[in-house]
Protein backbone atom coordinates (compact mmCIF):
# COMPACT_ATOMS: atom_id res chain seq x y z
CA UNK A 1 0.00 0.00 0.00
CA UNK A 2 3.14 2.54 1.05
CA UNK A 3 4.83 1.36 -2.80
CA UNK A 4 1.19 2.62 -4.47
CA UNK A 5 0.45 6.03 -2.63
CA UNK A 6 4.30 6.65 -3.09
CA UNK A 7 4.45 5.95 -6.48
CA UNK A 8 1.31 7.73 -7.55
CA UNK A 9 2.32 10.67 -10.22
CA UNK A 10 5.93 10.21 -9.88
CA UNK A 11 6.30 12.88 -12.56
CA UNK A 12 3.78 15.24 -10.96
CA UNK A 13 3.78 16.95 -7.75
CA UNK A 14 4.11 14.87 -4.64
CA UNK A 15 0.94 13.57 -2.87
CA UNK A 16 2.12 11.97 -0.15
CA UNK A 17 4.52 11.57 2.56
CA UNK A 18 5.39 9.66 4.45
CA UNK A 19 7.23 10.36 7.96
CA UNK A 20 9.20 7.53 9.64
CA UNK A 21 10.93 8.24 13.02
CA UNK A 22 12.74 5.33 14.59
CA UNK A 23 16.07 3.59 16.28
CA UNK A 24 18.72 2.38 14.59
CA UNK A 25 16.67 -0.71 14.31
CA UNK A 26 14.56 0.85 11.77
CA UNK A 27 17.47 1.78 9.72
CA UNK A 28 18.88 -2.17 9.58
CA UNK A 29 15.37 -3.22 8.30
CA UNK A 30 15.44 -0.26 5.81
CA UNK A 31 18.97 -1.35 4.62
CA UNK A 32 17.14 -4.46 3.49
CA UNK A 33 17.92 -5.53 -0.54
CA UNK A 34 14.31 -6.69 -0.65
CA UNK A 35 13.45 -2.96 0.55
CA UNK A 36 15.53 -1.11 -2.47
CA UNK A 37 12.03 0.04 -3.95
CA UNK A 38 10.73 1.59 -0.31
CA UNK A 39 14.00 3.01 0.55
CA UNK A 40 14.45 4.90 -3.13
CA UNK A 41 11.77 6.75 -2.45
CA UNK A 42 12.62 8.33 0.93
CA UNK A 43 13.59 11.78 0.26
CA UNK A 44 16.03 12.69 3.55
CA UNK A 45 16.96 10.70 6.25
CA UNK A 46 18.42 11.46 9.89
CA UNK A 47 19.52 9.37 12.38
CA UNK A 48 17.87 10.69 15.96
CA UNK A 49 20.71 9.73 18.69
CA UNK A 50 19.68 9.10 22.46
CA UNK A 51 19.72 11.94 25.09
CA UNK A 52 22.99 12.70 27.18
CA UNK A 53 22.47 13.66 30.79
CA UNK A 54 21.64 16.96 30.49
CA UNK A 55 18.70 16.32 27.63
CA UNK A 56 17.30 14.24 29.30
CA UNK A 57 16.99 16.33 32.67
CA UNK A 58 15.88 18.70 30.51
CA UNK A 59 12.85 16.21 28.83
CA UNK A 60 11.77 15.76 32.24
CA UNK A 61 11.37 18.96 33.51
CA UNK A 62 9.89 20.21 30.66
CA UNK A 63 7.29 17.79 30.86
CA UNK A 64 6.50 18.14 34.52
CA UNK A 65 6.03 21.91 34.41
CA UNK A 66 4.00 21.10 31.26
CA UNK A 67 1.92 19.03 33.40
CA UNK A 68 1.65 21.67 36.16
CA UNK A 69 3.41 19.79 38.49
CA UNK A 70 6.59 20.78 40.51
CA UNK A 71 9.38 20.95 38.56
CA UNK A 72 11.35 19.21 41.79
CA UNK A 73 9.06 16.12 41.27
CA UNK A 74 11.79 14.33 40.28
CA UNK A 75 15.13 14.49 42.50
CA UNK A 76 18.23 14.62 40.35
CA UNK A 77 18.95 10.66 41.56
CA UNK A 78 15.59 10.13 40.00
CA UNK A 79 16.34 11.39 36.44
CA UNK A 80 19.81 10.05 36.23
CA UNK A 81 18.11 6.56 37.11
CA UNK A 82 15.79 6.73 34.58
CA UNK A 83 18.32 8.23 31.95
CA UNK A 84 20.78 5.13 32.99
CA UNK A 85 17.95 2.47 32.50
CA UNK A 86 16.55 3.99 29.12
CA UNK A 87 19.97 4.68 27.35
CA UNK A 88 18.72 8.00 26.68
CA UNK A 89 16.19 6.94 24.62
CA UNK A 90 13.39 9.19 24.90
CA UNK A 91 10.57 6.84 24.86
CA UNK A 92 12.16 5.02 26.91
CA UNK A 93 12.33 7.82 29.55
CA UNK A 94 8.51 8.49 29.23
CA UNK A 95 7.42 4.84 29.66
CA UNK A 96 9.88 4.70 32.90
CA UNK A 97 8.24 8.09 34.07
CA UNK A 98 4.68 7.48 34.20
CA UNK A 99 5.26 3.69 35.58
CA UNK A 100 7.13 6.03 38.66
CA UNK A 101 4.03 8.66 38.06
CA UNK A 102 1.83 5.72 38.49
CA UNK A 103 2.68 4.17 41.04
CA UNK A 104 3.66 7.58 43.19
CA UNK A 105 -0.08 8.56 43.06
CA UNK A 106 -0.74 4.99 44.35
CA UNK A 107 1.16 5.90 47.14
CA UNK A 108 0.25 9.57 47.72
CA UNK A 109 4.07 10.49 47.43
CA UNK A 110 4.89 14.27 46.67
CA UNK A 111 8.26 13.30 45.45
CA UNK A 112 10.27 11.15 43.30
CA UNK A 113 13.49 10.24 44.40
CA UNK A 114 16.14 7.63 42.62
CA UNK A 115 15.40 4.84 45.26
CA UNK A 116 11.84 4.92 44.41
CA UNK A 117 12.81 5.39 40.75
CA UNK A 118 15.13 2.40 40.96
CA UNK A 119 12.33 0.08 42.63
CA UNK A 120 9.92 0.57 39.31
CA UNK A 121 12.69 -0.37 37.07
CA UNK A 122 13.80 -3.77 39.19
CA UNK A 123 10.24 -4.50 38.76
CA UNK A 124 9.33 -3.10 35.34
CA UNK A 125 9.42 -6.89 33.42
CA UNK A 126 11.12 -4.86 29.95
CA UNK A 127 14.03 -3.66 31.77
CA UNK A 128 17.48 -5.56 32.00
CA UNK A 129 17.93 -4.81 35.57
CA UNK A 130 21.56 -5.79 35.55
CA UNK A 131 22.90 -2.86 32.81
CA UNK A 132 21.23 -0.31 35.67
CA UNK A 133 24.17 2.55 36.76
CA UNK A 134 23.90 3.80 40.57
CA UNK A 135 24.45 7.45 39.67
Amino acid sequence: ILRRLTAYALDAEDRFSVLLAGTDELLRVLRDPRLDPLRSRVGYAQTLRPYGIEDARNYVTFHVKRAGARVDLFTEDAVKRMFHASHGRPRSINQLALQTLIHAAVEGRDNIDGAFVAAQIAAHPLYDNTTQENP
